[in-house]
Parts: structure tokens; C-alpha cells; sequence
């Protein structure tokens, strides 16, 4: 009786190993697409951060380079201005002179 239940008990061991082997690596290949899956979300949403913190870096800079270049207008025309003035009473003091 003992020997039967040995026997019994090592069909049913051998049955389980069997079992494990065969869909254990079922288990374990999808445990490692979804570790994959997981990684590449990850990398796309930092890719994405990136992409986001960069345009936000160029409008800023473009921002600044706008500012300037309207600093450099006012300045063009202020300058402008004053030739002109100082043209006009040069032309004035010739006129009268």
C-alpha cells in the first residue's frame, strides 16, 4: 500500500514538473514583454518630456532673440530720429547763415 502511494505521489510529482515546464516559460516570456512593454512606455513618455522641455527651451530663446531684436529697432530709430534732428537744425543754421 505504501509503495502505491509512493508510486501515486511520484506520477503525480513527475505530471507537475511536466506541467511547470511547459507553460513556466509561457509565464516568464510574458512577464518579460510586459517588463519590456513597461520600459518602452517609459522611454516614450521621457522622450516626450524631452521634446516638450526643449520647445519650451526654443520658445524662450526665440522669445529673448524677438526682444532683442525689437530693443535693436527702437534704437535703430531713436538713432534715426536724432540724425534727422540734428540734419534738420544743421540745415537750418546753413538756411539762415
Amino acid at each position: 500500500m505504501i509503495n502505491a502511494l509512493l508510486t501515486i505521489a511520484a506520477i503525480v510529482l513527475f505530471f507537475a514538473a511536466m506541467y511547470a515546464y511547459a507553460y513556466g516559460f509561457e509565464y516568464l516570456e510574458n512577464l518579460k514583454e510586459r517588463r519590456l512593454l513597461k520600459e518602452r512606455i517609459k522611454k516614450e513618455a521621457d522622450f516626450a518630456q524631452q521634446r516638450l522641455l526643449k520647445a519650451q527651451l526654443r520658445q524662450e530663446k526665440f522669445k529673448k532673440l524677438r526682444k532683442r531684436s525689437d530693443e535693436i529697432k527702437q534704437e535703430f530709430a531713436r538713432l534715426a530720429e536724432f540724425r534727422n534732428k540734428v540734419f534738420k537744425t544743421n540745415n537750418s543754421d546753413n538756411i539762415m547763415a
